[in-house]
């Protein structure tokens, strides 16, 4: 079998086209674990007469030519298709163990258990210089069985053969019943014809009848299975070819049944030419899939030369290993490699030769039908000669003389024609051509043309761009037919702007189909079909066309007397901009240009629909676009236009005047009624001057709104359905439904640009999520999130109410003067607090506040206040960054929490100080019905608790016949000082300024 997986390795550098001779291998390109050989002891064939079984006489002469001491060893056993050689023993450990030295093991499968026309199996074949069997029980040299060995160990120098003169040569080998391997851990050698391998850690799975009907005579069928778990070194001499070198550092697995190898972790194969230039390939995992054939013309043969045993085991000779066992030419049946397959997070094929190189992370070769696959997760990576592609997967087809016949990029890739002549830091001046396409790229011949145009097929989004021309191409499938034949024969000694065409390539036609864009100084437009057909200009068109230009321009100030004209510019020129631009939906142009490419005319348009429209109206500066995979425009003169545009849920409709532009699925714009409707998913966008909170933007922003059901809009309401999201800067509204009123109309007729509507009144109902990010001086200071089942905002009463279940959240920046502060008497009363000025302020970092609620908040956000109720739990602390939350079970130092079943927060202007520019603020907070406030060193419960932001005074308050109760502690579990009091104040640092009609005072142990 390893015939096979060496002949695979052959067949690889093939594929590659690496056919150069190898000139010389390095000895000491990758280490290896050196064996140690004997010396070699000849020993004549032994002369004497049969001794033990007869049937273990033949086997030994038929299957251990090169232990000839065999066939006249002391000891001959043979027992249930295992035959045992060996001439010394001793019996160990109360008979349970046998030591025997030296000791030749031939084991196998009998002739009557094979099946009807089923070849025989080469039997295992063990040479060892010494072994322990080990029993189940205490037995006799005369009572052993099969089925009593538990465990044979062989010790010292060990050969092993098996099916397809597998050779391995080791030491120290252990064969294991229960597991039916035999393994070895020292290095090896192993060796099939011109070919030679190193290892270590080798285990050999066997195939074996054992248990149920054989439980009293198992038999060793074959080897099932070689496995290989550390560093394997390859040297492969095939016939014809140079040699080659393969590393792998894992594992290596073959399968004889599946007749299959697999090599896995960083499997190296290198090889150097005549010429000193490197061909190699690497990757994690290489599977090899083989198939028998028989060589022709092959005939047996009476050579019986072999290697000499040395202490009973025979060795590999690298310089002279023959390929016969017993008479037999093991060259008639030969391994031909079918198909391979190389994977890996990085696969790396790299030839010098053929200027080629590609990475990716799986390759695949069938050798029957010549057809060679890479693949890779996001993107297979080749460059041949100035060409550089990128694609996920690509498959070549290859001829006898491993030229490709047809190639085929599957998934989105990239392909670029690169001037090689162009200084290396040119940019896009070095690059003549890109193509970029999603679904697949196909080239082939075009048996209509010749043999000399070729057809390159771009399916799914594909894009073709000329940096020199300034053009580009967009379409769901593109056809490129190159001309080869037109490469000039001299070069020109410059190629600055000059050299327009790429060398040996010239591009005569090309068909787009499906969502076509194209953008050039001549022509911008988006098409379903479009064809274009180059020609180079023999009749003098173009100079004819330039003489006339400057007559057919139009004056200036007077309109176009065509909506769409068609212009004639160099690639350096721009046109001016048509007053009225149609696209049709199937579009052919005829192109023809000068010698050097440089000069195009647009000579011939044919096209039928319409999908997209582009025009000014007058005294109009913006253009109105509509666009949409089915269209119907009504155009009643002046800003009486009527829309309707049909799009999919992968690519809207929309309509576009100034910066108001609405996008859907079933698009209805009416601009005399100044209406607009869409049917499913849309998006609308229109500029504001306020925020979701009525707040002053500074400048204008764009409100983007999406939905996935229904919009209405009038110009002044806008009603939204389905998943809708609404953002303003870097504030964001999620809900079911939305209702947005400004207070202004805005007019789809003619639009104003003076006209800077503002929020009157958002409405946001169910799941609703308010994301609100808050900067100054482009720094960020502070993050609100809010959930709650519905909120309304009214801008201009100030009015606001959310119904919850609500959860309110809060990042601030700590600046000394945070808007989230809560009460600082809550806070640690350690050592490094006391005695800190008044005004100086907290260090950095961030605040965050948690707040949630079960019924409602209502408020005002002009007046600046808004009341919580029903189980309001708050909770604040500091956070090391933004988004870093915590819950009451692990609160960090310095925090709080605050319960209560109402809540009012008020937010008043405080008085400034002496030199001050801002205007200071203050807030109030009340927390009333079954307040608890909790701290570090402190725990309240009171019926009404409030915090003076201003005056950092904190005051609890009991109603009725209650009490207030205070806690303070230094630690969770130290002593507790507990004060039940009527009313309580506390300062900043916390210390207790006053508590009135004290009830009780005590202190825990």
């Amino acid at each position: 079998m390893s015939k096979r997986y060496l002949s695979t390795f052959v067949s690889l550098l093939v594929v590659l086209g690496l056919q150069m001779a190898y000139s010389t291998l390095s000895a000491q390109f990758l280490s290896r674990e050196q064996l140690v050989r004997h010396e070699r002891q000849i020993l004549e064939p032994s002369t004497t007469q049969p001794t033990g079984p007869r049937v273990s006489h033949e086997a030994a002469l038929k299957h251990l030519p090169d232990a000839p001491w065999a066939v006249g060893s002391r000891v001959k056993i043979h027992s249930d298709g295992l035959h045992i050689f060996f001439n010394e023993r001793a019996q160990e450990n109360s008979n349970t163990e046998i030591r025997v030295s030296p000791v030749a093991m031939v084991w196998g499968g009998r002739l009557d258990e094979q099946k009807p026309g089923e070849e025989p199996k080469e039997p295992v074949v063990i040479l060892a210089e010494s072994a322990i069997f080990q029993f189940d029980q205490p037995v006799e040299l005369s009572e052993i069985r099969t089925h009593l060995i538990r465990q044979i160990v062989l010790s010292g120098q060990v050969m092993i053969r098996g099916e397809n003169d597998l050779r391995i040569v080791g030491r120290n080998f252990t064969f294991a019943r229960a597991s039916q391997h035999l393994f070895s851990e020292h290095p090896l050698q192993f060796r099939m014809q011109n070919h030679r391998g190193f290892a270590r850690n080798i285990q050999l799975n066997l195939d074996m009848l054992d248990g149920g009907a054989h439980a009293d005579n198992p038999r060793v069928q074959g080897i099932r299975e070689v496995v290989i778990r550390d560093h394997l070194e390859l040297h492969l001499q095939p016939e014809n070819q140079p040699p080659a070198l393969i590393t792998c550092e894992d594992r290596f697995q073959y399968r004889l049944e599946e007749q299959q190898a697999m090599l896995m972790g960083d499997v190296f194969l290198h090889r150097t030419d005549e010429e000193g230039l490197v061909d190699e390939l690497s990757c994690d995992l290489l599977t090899l899939q083989f198939a028998e054939e028989l060589k022709e013309g092959a005939v047996a043969t009476a050579d019986k030369t072999v290697d000499q045993p040395v202490n009973g085991v025979a060795e590999i000779d690298p310089a002279n290993d023959q390929s016969s066992v017993a008479g037999f030419d093991l060259k008639s049946n030969t391994l031909s490699l079918v198909s391979l397959r190389a994977e890996g997070e990085r696969v790396d094929i790299r030839s010098e030769k053929s200027d080629l190189r590609a990475l990716g992370q799986q390759i695949d070769y069938n050798l029957q039908q010549r057809v060679l696959k890479v693949r890779h997760q996001k993107a297979v990576q080749v460059r041949y000669q100035g060409a550089d592609l990128i694609t996920p997967s690509l498959e070549v087809r290859l001829d006898e003389q491993d030229q490709p016949i047809f190639a085929r990029c599957a998934g989105p890739g990239q392909l670029r024609y690169l001037d090689k002549e162009a200084p290396q830091d040119a940019g896009n001046q070095a690059m003549l051509a890109e193509a970029q396409w999603r679904d697949a790229l196909v080239m082939e011949p075009d048996p209509s043309v010749g043999p000399e145009h070729q057809r390159v097929t771009l399916s799914g989004l594909a894009r073709l761009s000329s940096p020199r021309h300034k053009a580009g191409l967009i379409a769901q499938t593109l056809q490129i037919w190159v001309d080869q034949s037109a490469a000039p024969k001299d070069k020109p000694s410059t190629l600055g702007g000059t050299a327009n065409i790429p060398a040996g390539v010239r591009v005569k036609k090309a068909k787009a189909e499906g969502e076509v864009a194209v953008a050039s100084p001549q022509l911008e437009g988006v098409y379903e079909s479009l064809t274009l057909h180059f020609a180079r200009d023999t009749t003098g068109l173009i100079k004819a066309v330039e003489a006339k230009q400057p007559q057919a321009q139009p004056q200036e100030g007077a309109p176009a007397k065509e909506p769409a004209g068609i212009q004639l510019a160099s690639a350096e020129e721009e046109t001016a901009k048509p007053r009225m631009e149609i696209d049709a939906r199937d579009l052919t142009l005829r192109v023809v240009h000068d010698e050097e490419f440089k000069k195009l005319h647009l000579a011939h348009v044919e096209s039928e629909g319409e999908l997209k429209a582009t025009g000014h109206l007058p005294d109009e500066q913006d253009a109105i676009v509509v666009c949409g995979r089915g269209a119907e425009i009504f155009n009643d003169g002046q800003d009486q236009q009527r829309f309707r545009l049909l799009g999919t849920q992968d690519r809207f409709a929309w309509v576009q005047n100034g910066q108001i532009r609405i996008d859907g699925i079933d698009l209805f714009v009416d601009r005399t009624a100044n209406h607009a409707r869409v049917h499913g998913g849309g998006m609308l966008q229109f500029p504001v001057d306020t925020n979701f909170e009525g707040l002053p933007l500074g400048e204008s922003k764009l409100m983007q709104v999406s939905w996935r059901e229904q919009m209405k809009f009038n110009g002044k309401q806008a009603h939204f359905l389905g998943r809708v999201r609404a953002k303003i800067g870097d504030s964001v509204i999620q809900c079911e439904e939305l209702i947005v009123t400004l207070d202004q109309t805005i007019s789809l007729q003619k639009p104003d640009k003076s006209v800077r509507p503002k929020l009157a009144q958002i409405e946001c109902r169910d799941r609703v999520r308010l994301e609100m990010n808050h900067y100054e001086e482009s720094k960020l200071i502070g993050v609100r999130y809010v959930d709650v089942a519905s909120f309304v905002i009214n801008q201009a009463s100030g009015d606001m109410r959310a119904q919850g279940p609500g959860k309110m959240e809060f990042w601030q920046r700590r600046t000394g003067d945070s808007k989230l502060g809560l009460p600082e008497a809550t806070m640690s009363q350690g050592p490094d607090s006391k005695g800190k000025s008044k005004n100086e302020k907290p260090p950095e970092g961030w605040d965050y506040t948690q707040l949630t609620f079960a019924g409602e908040m209502v408020g005002n956000i002009h007046k600046r206040l808004a009341t919580l109720k029903d189980r309001v739990n708050i909770l604040h602390g500091p956070v090391d960054h933004p988004l870093v939350s915590f819950e009451r079970d692990d609160r960090p130092p310095n925090s709080v929490r605050i319960y209560c079943e109402q809540l009012e927060l008020l937010v008043k202007n405080a008085a400034k100080s002496t030199g001050e520019d801002k205007q200071p603020w203050a807030f109030e907070v009340q927390a009333q019905n079954n307040a608890e406030i909790e701290g570090d060193q402190f725990f309240a419960r009171a019926d009404l608790v409030t915090y003076d932001h201003e005056s950092k005074l904190v005051v609890m308050r009991a109603l009725e016949n209650r009490h207030a109760t205070l806690w303070y502690y230094e630690t969770p579990h130290s002593p507790r000082s507990r004060y039940d009091v009527k009313m309580a104040r506390l300062s900043p640092n916390g210390n207790i300024l006053e508590l009135d009609r004290t009830r009780g005072a005590s202190a825990s142990q």
